[in-house]
C-alpha cells in the first residue's frame, strides 16, 4: 500500500491469503486489519501505534479479528509512502496448517449416519472411515432418526468410532477400544 498509495485489503489485487502464500506462510486460517494515517506531523511512533490499535478495537469486525481464539500467530507491519508521507499499518492473524486439527471418524454402527461439523453436514455409510482436517475446532454432532448425540470437541489425531449401543448410537475414541 505504501509503494502504490492504494488503500484496501486487495490494493494489490490479491487477498491476504494470497499474499501470505506468496511468502510461503503455510496458512490454515488468516485474517487482516489495515489502517492509514494522513496527518502524522507532531505524533510520536507510540501515539500512531495507539491510534491504530484503538481504531481496530473500536471497530467490531477488526476487534473480532484481534480476539479470534483460534489464531496462534500474528504479525504487524507499518510503512510510509515516499510520495505522500501517509503511514499504512497492517496486522495479520494466522494459524498455520501444522496446527490444523485432523481426526478420523469410522462408522461401525451397521447403519448410515449423519453428522455435523460447524455448518456442514456429512453422511457416512456403514463400514466407512472419513478423515477431516479443520482450522477451527468445531464440535461434532451425531444425528440419526432415532437419536441425537450432543456435540463433542475434537482433538488433533483423534480416531473416533461410531457404534450402536443399547441406547442408540455412541461415539467412542479408539483409545477406549484398546
Amino acid at each position: 500500500m505504501a509503494r502504490t498509495d492504494r488503500y484496501g485489503h486487495q490494493a494489490d489485487a490479491r487477498s491476504s491469503a494470497e499474499r501470505a502464500r506468496a511468502h510461503d506462510y503455510p496458512l490454515c486460517l488468516i485474517a487482516e486489519n489495515i489502517a492509514y494515517f494522513f496527518a502524522t506531523e507532531g505524533f510520536e511512533t507510540e501515539e500512531l501505534a495507539r491510534q491504530a490499535v484503538d481504531g481496530w478495537i473500536d471497530s467490531p469486525p477488526h476487534r473480532e479479528n484481534m480476539l479470534r481464539k483460534h489464531v496462534t500467530e500474528t504479525g504487524v507491519g507499518v510503512a510510509q509512502s515516499e510520495q505522500t508521507g501517509v503511514f499504512y499499518a497492517v496486522q495479520l492473524f494466522g494459524r498455520p496448517t501444522s496446527q490444523a486439527i485432523r481426526f478420523q471418524l469410522k462408522n461401525d454402527s451397521g447403519q448410515s449416519i449423519t453428522y455435523q461439523l460447524g455448518n456442514h453436514s456429512y453422511s457416512l455409510p456403514p463400514s466407512y472411515t472419513r478423515t477431516h482436517q479443520m482450522c477451527v475446532p468445531y464440535g461434532l454432532t451425531l444425528q440419526t432418526a432415532e437419536s441425537k448425540q450432543n456435540s463433542r470437541q475434537l482433538k488433533n489425531g483423534e480416531e473416533l468410532i461410531v457404534t450402536m449401543g443399547k441406547d442408540g448410537l455412541r461415539i467412542e475414541s479408539r483409545a477406549n477400544q484398546e
